[in-house]
């Protein structure tokens, strides 16, 4: 087995942007301007398509809609933490079946108390998934 290599800290944005205007400029194959900066040819490469994106030349997904991509994945990952761990938020779409004191039943959600211990917010997948109970 080899030995195993850290990983390298990201190139900054100044550069990249300068080797991807030093490839377009110099005429130079993207390869021998990867060697002449030392970094990996298919790594230029990957930044000259992206830079084709970018400026709308290719179809793709652009660097500010990934960065908020990103951005909505962590928010997401932050609300399921909630979840599962029982703060959730109140969703009237996932309210219960409460019988009013004229015997018609009608919807409730959880910002109130529930009617009952089995009324409560589902606070795991598992309850999530499941089907709701009526309340007594």
């Amino acid at each position: 087995m080899g030995t195993i290599r850290p990983p390298r800290p990201a190139y900054p944005p100044e550069f990249r942007a300068r080797a991807v205007e030093l490839a377009r400029a110099s005429g130079l194959a993207p390869s021998q301007v990867a060697r002449d900066l030392g970094i990996d040819p298919d790594t230029l490469r990957r930044w000259l398509r992206q830079a084709d994106v970018d400026a709308g030349r290719s179809q793709g997904t652009t660097t500010d809609e990934k960065a908020e991509l990103a951005r909505l994945r962590r928010e997401v990952a932050v609300l399921a933490a909630y979840s599962i761990r029982g703060e959730m938020l109140a969703l009237p779409s996932l309210g219960c079946q409460k019988n009013t004191p004229d015997g018609v039943s009608g919807q409730h959600s959880w910002p109130t108390a529930p009617c009952s211990s089995a009324c409560a917010p589902p606070t795991t997948r598992a309850a999530i998934a499941a089907p709701m109970s009526s309340c007594a």
